[in-house]
């Protein structure tokens, strides 16, 4: 790869040790895309669940309080628990951000991409394709649950909107 591996690996040496136990048991024996699989079956419903309330509140323990006694988060604890379980099993991984959906406006010809839509997931190398490979590890729905489309005219007023930064503004 033409990536440093040790970047993708490293995390503090004494980083959540119960959790470094678990992974190892729970990936022993596995090769890399087996480990992937196997740490998204931990992390799936029902015994973690998508919330957006009652977040573990600890910075400094944040994600050990997701993983061992809360078992619930958003996308970043999804995330960032499997980014870290990924590299406790040796298979270099990173976390990536972006959005998750969009809706198309007809009326201007683009997707309008709603700041609810944010995401986060994680990319793990798989040297059998010696390519990234994407795992969203966050329950379906979650966020997206409760967003709805835009009328006719709100897309109209979209369009106006995005025409005038585009045209005069900019």
């Amino acid at each position: 790869p033409r990536f440093s591996r040790a970047r993708y690996l490293a995390f503090p040496t004494e980083f959540i040790p119960r959790l470094q136990a678990v992974v190892a048991d729970l990936t022993r024996g596995m090769n890399d895309r087996q480990k992937a699989e196997a740490i998204m079956s931990y992390l799936a419903p029902p015994a973690f669940e998508y919330s957006l309330e009652g977040l573990p509140s600890d910075p400094q323990n944040a994600l050990e309080q997701f993983i061992f006694t809360g078992r619930k988060g958003n996308c970043e604890y999804f995330a960032s628990a499997m980014g870290i379980m990924l590299r406790m099993a040796g298979v270099p991984a990173r976390l990536v951000t972006g959005y998750r959906g969009g809706f198309y406006n007809d009326a201007g010809g683009y997707y309008i991409v709603q700041e609810e839509l944010a995401h986060v997931w994680v990319e793990a190398w798989d040297e059998e394709v010696a390519a990234w490979v994407r795992y969203d590890p966050t329950p379906p729905g979650g966020a997206l649950t409760g967003l709805t489309g835009f009328n006719t005219w709100e897309l109209y007023l979209d369009m106006l909107d995005y025409q005038w930064s585009r045209l005069v503004v900019n």
